[in-house]
């Protein structure tokens, strides 16, 4: 029974970092059909890949998952819910695929899935990458990476003091409670504790259906796509609008408020024929920024898109054959 509890803690460990890797998310749906004109595809120091517009989410591979399955149990084994006709993984209608996972005797259940959107994979690549989604899936089932899915500390312990029950007949009052001149906010338990100590408010029903609305306009309502613009625009990854927090959420608003300027002053800064045009909207920019009416990181894009035209101007001006 020791070595059993010995093999399933193992697997309830946070997950070291040398095992967590930088998955790239595309946030670009025109860098996404590689026929984008507003940013350039380089090198990412971060994921080696050359990619266009991009985030990154942490995550943990099939091969760290399967390292970390061996430590835990040598002889751990995972076999389809199901078998066709041939005596094959059974694949469901949607093309996924139910496993049973064991580790130390525990058997539980998993779901594996693949995306073949680009339409680039074989039928052989495809099924390998479901197998090992839906390891990872089963391996989460006895708390392999939760820390890398969970938006909360899940290996701290709060005060017990956290936990008492408040009176019969009365409902506890969360410390969270929003200030009352925001009509944006909500009161109650969505309140969350911020590093620096303080508590940082949750928006309300109305505002994540405002911030889905919006978002949704941009990039359709493909989960995927929404959660990556969020995503991008707050500087951490989500999976779902309810993990925002309220001041997270009226970032995305503002921003994708001030899109349109936003795509302008882009197509303005491609659009600069000469060193002198291309200096007039820089002023424009800085402008717009002074005035609030871009977000830190919209300048910051087009401050880096402005450099990148400077240099090709530049290097277009100069006569052939001088490097």
């Amino acid at each position: 029974m020791a070595d059993t509890l010995k093999g399933l803690e193992l697997l309830r460990q946070e997950v070291p970092a040398n095992l967590v890797g930088k998955l790239p998310r595309v946030t670009c749906g025109a860098c996404r059909k590689n026929n984008c004109e507003q940013h350039r595809k380089s090198k990412c120091q971060v994921c080696d890949g050359w990619l266009g517009q991009h985030m990154h989410l942490d995550y943990v591979g099939h091969a760290e998952t399967t390292a970390q399955l061996l430590e835990a149990d040598l002889e751990w084994n995972w076999e389809p819910l199901a078998f066709d006709a041939n005596g094959l993984p059974a694949f469901d209608a949607d093309g996924g695929l139910w496993i049973k996972l064991t580790v130390c005797g525990v058997t539980r259940l998993g779901y594996g899935t693949a995306d073949n959107a680009n339409g680039f994979k074989s039928r052989g690549d495809i099924r390998k990458e479901i197998i090992g989604d839906a390891l990872r899936n089963a391996a989460m089932r006895f708390g392999w990476a939760l820390n890398l899915w969970a938006k909360t500390d899940i290996h701290e312990r709060a005060p017990q003091e956290e936990h008492d029950s408040a009176p019969s007949g009365q409902a506890q009052r969360s410390k969270g409670n929003a200030p009352e001149t925001d009509p944006w906010a909500t009161a109650a338990p969505a309140a969350a504790t911020s590093p620096g100590g303080g508590e940082r408010p949750k928006p309300n029903q109305k505002m994540l259906a405002t911030v889905n609305a919006e978002v949704k306009k941009r990039v359709g309502a493909k989960d995927e796509d929404r959660f990556a613009l969020i995503s991008r625009i707050i500087g951490r990854p989500i999976t779902s609008t309810h993990d925002l927090f309220l001041d997270e959420a009226k970032k995305v608003l503002v921003t994708l408020a001030n899109e349109p300027l936003f795509l302008d002053l882009q197509a303005a800064i491609l659009g600069a024929a000469d060193p002198s045009s291309l200096g007039a909207v820089y002023q424009q920019v800085k402008d717009a920024f002074d005035s609030g009416r871009l977000t830190q990181e919209q300048f910051r894009e087009l401050d880096q898109l402005g450099e990148a035209a400077a240099a090709d101007l530049t290097k277009a001006a100069q006569p052939a054959g001088v490097s």
